[in-house]
């Protein structure tokens, strides 16, 4: 693991950084990465699943809907794009060697306006050491992803309780940051730079993605995997103040 600090920083402010989130601490500690649709996962943080999984970490992945109002690249051969995204999120995770995981059916693009799944999971963090989600800006600009972030930086204001937030950098700020929420991305305190054994798993299970990434767009993806890539992740400070904005984001 490597830490990717600004050279203006002072060594304390460094020893800070470095003090706040140190995944070998994590060691037989219960993770939960949590995110609203199938591929959230994968894309967003399937390098740092693996990284901890490396560390004997106890990765619990959830998905809390079946991502039905999304696209399709596949015919569905009889089956809904929920069915289908239900069945490429399992594969997913069992590619990244994830054991412990559940999809729930909470309605998709709808999370911002219905509180339903709000007891789940809040019930769901109270078991957990450490919860992994989206920053306040989404990267997308999804309603869903925004909304989730906001509960789970609500309790753990509440709770006390470590929460890392996605900060868009490398490829997950040049292809997925929308330049709409760009001022409310979080500031990368980790970079998790992927092993080439980390990139091709990824990808091995981003490619279980078919229905909502053509062959071409695999295909690309593959290549870019032999090349350096990370993923940026910041911890969640109960101090700070994490401006948000809805923005008008197409289904």
């Amino acid at each position: 693991m490597r830490w990717n600090l600004s050279p203006k920083a002072t060594r304390n402010q460094q020893r800070l950084r470095m003090a706040t989130i140190d995944l070998k601490n994590f060691k037989n500690k219960k993770v939960l990465v949590i995110f609203p649709h199938p591929d959230d996962e994968t894309v967003m943080a399937g390098g740092l699943i693996q990284r901890l999984l490396s560390f004997s970490a106890k990765v619990a992945v959830v998905c809390l809907t079946a991502g039905d109002q999304g696209k399709i690249h596949v015919h569905g051969r009889g089956q809904s794009l929920g069915q289908i995204r239900r069945g490429e999120f399992i594969s997913a995770v069992k590619r990244l060697d994830v054991e412990n995981y559940e999809i729930f059916n909470f309605p998709d693009g709808k999370l911002k306006d219905s509180p339903v799944w709000k007891p789940v999971v809040r019930e769901y963090i109270n078991h957990y050491d450490l919860v992994v989600s989206y920053d306040p800006s989404g990267v997308t600009g999804h309603p869903d992803h925004i909304a989730l972030s906001l509960f789970l930086m609500k309790v753990a204001k509440e709770t006390g309780g470590k929460l890392l937030l996605v900060a868009p950098a490398g490829i997950i700020r040049s292809k997925f940051l929308d330049p709409r929420v760009l001022p409310f991305a979080t500031t990368p305190q980790l970079l998790v730079h992927l092993s080439l054994g980390e990139r091709l798993r990824k990808w091995w299970a981003f490619n279980g993605y078919p229905s909502q990434y053509d062959r071409r767009t695999r295909l690309f993806a593959l290549l870019l995997s032999l090349k350096p890539q990370l993923e940026g992740f910041a911890q969640f400070n109960s101090k700070k103040k994490y401006p948000h904005r809805y923005v008008n984001f197409e289904f």
